[in-house]
């Protein structure tokens, strides 16, 4: 059964009720049930990656040119932004780049920022002014390039740890308006599947 979060909310108020589905088989990451598949596969393609050519930019959205975290979602996603964005990396500023991958989180407020990996030519940086001509969403953005090996395993395991995979609180969880928007299935506490 796929039922809104509000709706969800509505039909609990005051009520115990008990919900048992079997089979879910969303593929989204974000499921509890079933995203370990997706986890995996890609944490492995995270671990698969040079870490001496790796830069990892962090990119957020001023709150300022968006009415809320769903229209900017929905703007950035829409425009295949950061895929155009590694694109213009390629073509237009020759940038020698491999394998890239980028993971989703949510502030408190529901505005989504997103850390993209992506393999460059070694000891080159992409460059805040490359960055800022293609995001020209944010407000905020950082590119930094791993120090070392150790560095490297911190960042890989904390995507496992925290962040996408892990529970480091709202940055970890869907927000309300995404739950709303994209449906969720529930299965005891373990709420779940939004392709997002």
């Amino acid at each position: 059964m796929i039922v809104s979060y509000s709706r969800l909310k509505e039909n609990i108020r005051g009520r115990k009720i008990s919900v048992r589905l079997n089979g879910c088989r969303c593929g989204s990451v974000w499921c509890r049930r079933c995203g370990k598949k997706g986890q995996k596969r890609i944490s492995e393609r995270i671990r698969g990656m040079d870490w001496r050519r790796v830069r990892h930019i962090v990119l957020t959205v001023d709150r300022g040119k968006f009415d809320d975290g769903e229209h900017a979602y929905d703007e950035i996603r829409n425009k295949k932004v950061i895929k155009g964005m590694v694109r213009n990396f390629r073509r237009v500023m020759e940038r020698n780049v491999g394998d890239w991958i980028w993971v989703l989180e949510f502030h408190k407020d529901g505005f989504p920022h997103w850390h993209v990996l992506v393999e460059v030519e070694a000891g080159k940086m992409i460059g805040r002014d490359v960055l800022k001509r293609y995001w020209p969403y944010g407000f905020y953005l950082r590119e930094e390039f791993m120090h070392d090996e150790d560095h490297w395993k911190r960042l890989s395991g904390y995507f496992d740890k925290h962040g996408y995979f892990g529970d480091k609180g709202s940055q970890s969880r869907l927000p309300g308006w995404a739950l709303d928007k994209y449906g969720i299935i529930v299965t005891g506490k373990q709420i779940g599947r939004a392709h997002v």
